[in-house]
């Protein structure tokens, strides 16, 4: 790998996926993260346009490329990188060093609702500004503590999560599959957690399912007075209710939830304020050509 080349990724969140992405920075390269949903057609097209020179993939991911028409000289397999030797005369302190905030750190693409793809380009200095402007717009005093669970090719993933992590130094749990979130909170106990409609919907789902009568009404007194407007504080023993609740769920010592990808239903976005939780939507929908 070289300075300005691209390099494709194609994996879950894993911690190798981290490491393999902070590889390629360091060396001057730019990281196109492939969703891990996508159809053949919209891997190929990403592929063809942004022109990579290798392409890293998850071993259980292979299949996923296996009729993948494309030109990348180099398919390699993730949990293969560290086998791979060094080249002569490789200086990891030149290369590291010689990257400036106008080289591209990666092409992040659209999610394609309003056609192809599009690859955004963005530079070392563009991300370290963007990111050391949502620490002062959502700081975290007590350092950040998150679960990498939303789409690595997802702006909000990779910026507020991972380039925020390398920039402030953070403890990230990584979760792989959405089946697996449940257990990956209760252990990480997370003070920001990002992730799309379906994560929090499914949240609440499983909450739900294990409330009891006085714990339901609870929520219920708490989403009412969201509903209201009401800023007036819940009584003590409600607000112990929602408290046991959030610990239930591992969402104890959340000071910033977020949902973007996807427009987030107002009832779910109610659950969570009424539940104690702070609660943000980066999602809107903006149509063109229509009266008024």
């Amino acid at each position: 790998m070289e300075r300005d080349d691209r390099v494709a990724l194609l994996s879950r969140n894993r911690p190798k996926l981290a490491i393999a992405d902070v590889a390629a920075l360091h060396l001057g390269a730019a990281t196109v993260a492939l969703y891990v949903a996508s159809p053949a057609g919209t891997i190929e097209h990403v592929l063809r346009d942004c022109a990579p020179r290798a392409l890293i993939v998850e071993q259980a991911l292979l299949a996923r490329i296996e009729g993948v028409a494309h030109d990348v000289p180099h398919v390699v397999v993730l949990e293969s990188l560290e086998a791979l030797p060094a080249p002569r005369r490789f200086s990891f302190e030149k290369a590291w060093r010689s990257v400036s905030g106008e080289d591209l750190v990666a092409v992040l693409y659209t999610s394609g609702t309003t056609g192809l793809l599009k690859g955004v380009q963005w530079r070392h200095r563009e991300a370290v500004a963007t990111m050391r402007r949502f620490d002062v717009l959502q700081p975290e005093p007590d350092g950040i503590r998150d679960v990498s669970v939303g789409p690595f090719a997802h702006l909000t993933e990779r910026g507020a999560g991972h380039w925020r992590s390398l920039l402030r130094g953070s403890t990230r749990t990584f979760c792989a599959d959405l089946s697996e979130l449940g257990s990956a909170l209760l252990d990480a106990r997370p003070r920001y957690l990002f992730g799309p409609p379906r994560l929090w919907q499914n949240l609440k789902a499983k909450l739900e399912s294990t409330l009891d009568e006085n714990e339901r009404a609870a929520v219920e007194r708490g989403v009412a007075r969201v509903r209201a407007g009401d800023t007036a504080p819940l009584s003590e023993e409600n607000e112990r209710v929602l408290a046991t609740l959030r610990a239930r769920v591992g969402l104890d010592r959340l000071n910033r939830g977020v949902t973007a990808a996807a427009p987030c239903p107002r009832t779910v976005q109610e659950y969570f304020h009424g539940l104690g939780v702070a609660f943000n939507e980066g999602c809107r929908e903006v149509r063109f050509g229509e009266p008024g």
